[in-house]
């Protein structure tokens, strides 16, 4: 409860006047003689979030506009001479806002001599935004009834469109009112009638694409489109320096399709409520039938011209259209999403596959498939058709094989639901990556033998010349060997890096619950470090070698780097509804996020060699061995504290080996 027994100069109000007062739910404002306030009370300090100390002491025009400071002092001499007033005015809060109230002033006289003023006020906020929401509703059903009128009449079409955005403009004030019509011929809108602020500034032929911005929206979705803070909207366009803050947009339809858009715009913020959309929608279904009927007798006269001019069209797009799709290098091919007939194929396709085109009619895409492939063909090509992480075996007529990435989207065929598959062959590159691979091996593999008679040759001369070798020389052959040895690291992770991707048929049933302790007891991890399986590990059907590979590369890699004193690090496993997701986590210092990608590619190490001895081969051959069996891998860190790599592995056999032979 606010203190008002420090408020000066009304000790002449006895008590009970003085509790009405304070108590009173309207505002009261006591005056003195020279426009001094003297008392307010807790609804005053409510509604103008003053205190009663900010204000007692005051002259009346801290709370008055200047705007309305004449006609307060009009006011107040009328009340020196004995009259009551009753008048509306806007109130100052101390946030600055404008308040409207009805104020009631009494003049006070004591022994015949002016006093002061008693002025008590009602806030009249709500009355006005209701007063100003039915003057907005009377204007709309005005509005609404008189283009109604003009729709019955027989006025020309561009003396029908300008009248009705002059009329609107007139009515609601609104910073800019504009009308488009669609233009089928080029998909655009095409602005036919403006008013307001935009007349002067937007040209004579202005047109928007279909779909770009609050307009072209309106006209795509036939929705309307409404924004209250245009700035925050990603869709609006602004065309030039307007004061626009507010938009609404409402697509003008018919039965036989979209007509054109008519647009408002507004310099206030949220100028448009649900009334507003209501009856611009209902106007807009007003204006479809004017411009129907005005168009009606022009399409009667026009009908044939039209009709040829848009055969030559349809013929002209399809043109475009099967000169592009036969130019595209690469086999494409679109068959039915439901019954997965082919419907459609270019040059290149037919070129590589050699069938005719009875032959392609009466196919599906099942039948370019190995009888391997086929189940998973089926289980992909309608859940998940875009598929980047496998290659698949096609078949052509003659029976040569070949191995291709398949790209789909969907779309719409003849009217109908279908996919587009844009077909890559890459038989050749994986002939090359193959190559490669087998390249690496034999080179890594000729280099060992003279690696180790390198080494032997340094050992030699360590023995026969050890009392003729001083520091130096020692220390030299000492860096040789370690040299030495670091290649015979670096070529076995090659052999490793080779092998990783190779894939083969021969899949057994794997406990990890008994190789994961097995992998660990070979890795001898020191004292200071110790390892957790906390979760039960699965059983998998895989290659034995390549699983160990995974468990010992990333635990070995969490023991090798891990930096504190004691060293934790925990091995986990989450069921999920298709696989298992392992986890492996460490104590150690950390991967800065920079560093996520560079880790999984081959020879990339963190830290330099000669610091800590890696070959930055161990994690580019667990993704190459994840990668062959399309699975993921991926690292998370929080520098200092921790890191996490997780890898996941499918849980049903059978997806397994369709992988592994894909």
């Amino acid at each position: 409860m606010t203190d008002f027994s420090k408020q000066k100069n009304h000790s002449n109000l006895d008590n009970l006047y003085e509790s009405i007062l304070k108590n009173m739910s309207e505002g009261i404002i006591v005056q003195d003689e020279k426009g001094d306030i003297t008392f307010v009370n807790q609804a005053t300090v409510n509604l103008l979030h003053y205190e009663p100390v900010e204000l007692i002491g005051k002259n009346w025009r801290i709370v008055i506009p200047k705007n309305w400071h004449s006609l307060m002092e009009n006011i107040d001499a009328d009340r020196k001479k004995g009259k009551v007033s009753r008048y509306e005015i806007e109130l100052v809060r101390k946030d600055k806002k404008r308040i409207p109230v009805l104020v009631s002033g009494s003049p006070q006289f004591h022994e015949g001599r002016f006093t002061g003023t008693v002025a008590v006020f009602t806030d009249m906020t709500e009355y006005k935004k209701a007063q100003k929401n039915q003057e907005r509703w009377t204007a709309r059903a005005d509005l609404i009834w008189r283009v109604g009128q003009r729709v019955t009449s027989n006025l020309k079409l561009e003396q029908l469109l300008n009248e009705t955005v002059s009329s609107i403009r007139d009515t609601f004030d609104y910073y800019g009112v504009q009308l488009f019509l669609y233009d089928e011929k080029n998909n655009k809108l095409v602005l036919q009638a403006i008013a307001g602020a935009y007349e002067k500034v937007f040209p004579e032929k202005m047109s928007i694409d279909l779909g770009k911005g609050l307009i072209g929206r309106a006209g795509h979705k036939r929705k309307t489109q409404v924004s209250g803070d245009v700035s925050k909207n990603p869709h609006y366009i602004k065309k030039t320096f307007e004061d626009t803050h507010s938009e609404l947009a409402v697509a003008i339809s018919s039965k036989d399709g979209l007509i054109g858009v008519l647009d408002l715009q507004s310099a206030e913020y949220h100028a448009f409520d649900d009334s507003d959309v209501s009856s611009m929608e209902s106007l807009c279904t007003q204006i479809a039938s004017a411009i129907e009927n005005a168009r009606l007798y022009e399409k009667a006269q026009k009908e044939i011209a039209d009709r040829k001019l848009a055969e030559q069209q349809t013929k002209e797009s399809e043109r475009k259209y099967r000169v592009l799709f036969n130019n595209i290098a690469d086999p494409v091919l679109i068959f039915d999403k439901e019954n997965h007939k082919i419907l459609d194929w270019n040059k290149s396709f037919k070129r590589i596959y050699g069938y005719s085109k009875n032959e392609l009619q009466n196919m599906t895409p099942y039948d370019l498939h190995p009888e391997e492939e086929l189940e998973r063909v089926k289980r992909q090509i309608d859940v998940r058709n875009v598929d980047y992480g496998f290659s698949y075996t096609h078949i052509t007529k003659y029976g040569r094989k070949i191995i291709v990435e398949i790209q789909s989207e969907e779309i719409t065929y003849q009217g109908n639901p279908a996919w587009i598959s844009s077909i890559r062959n890459i038989t050749e590159r994986k002939l090359l990556e193959n190559q490669l691979k087998d390249f690496a091996y034999i080179v890594s593999h000729d280099l060992k033998a003279p690696l180790r008679a390198i080494s032997q040759l340094a050992s030699w001369l360590a023995e026969d010349y050890a009392d003729v070798l001083d520091d130096n020389g020692r220390e030299q052959l000492e860096l040789l060997l370690g040299r030495v040895k670091r290649m015979d690291r670096l070529i076995i992770g090659i052999l490793q890096y080779s092998r990783a991707g190779r894939k083969s048929k021969r899949l057994e049933k794997i406990d990890l619950q008994k190789l994961v302790p097995e992998v660990i007891e070979i890795l001898s991890p020191p004292e200071n470090i110790k390892i957790h399986i906390k979760s039960s590990l699965p059983t998998i059907y895989s290659e034995k070698i390549k699983i160990e590979q995974i468990f010992q590369n990333l635990i070995s890699n969490a023991i090798k780097y891990n930096d504190k004193s004691q060293g934790k690090i925990e091995i986990g496993c989450h069921e999920e509804p298709s696989h298992w997701r392992f986890s492996i986590t460490d104590n150690g210092p950390g991967i800065e996020e920079r560093y996520y990608e560079k880790i999984f590619k081959i020879f990339q190490t963190l830290e330099a060699r000669d610091r800590r001895e890696s070959t930055g081969v161990g994690l580019s051959v667990v993704k190459n061995i994840l990668d062959s069996y399309g699975e993921k891998i991926w690292v998370e860190s929080k520098v200092g504290q921790w890191t996490s790599f997780y890898f996941t592995y499918k849980k049903q056999l059978e997806d397994n080996i369709h992988t592994l032979n894909g």
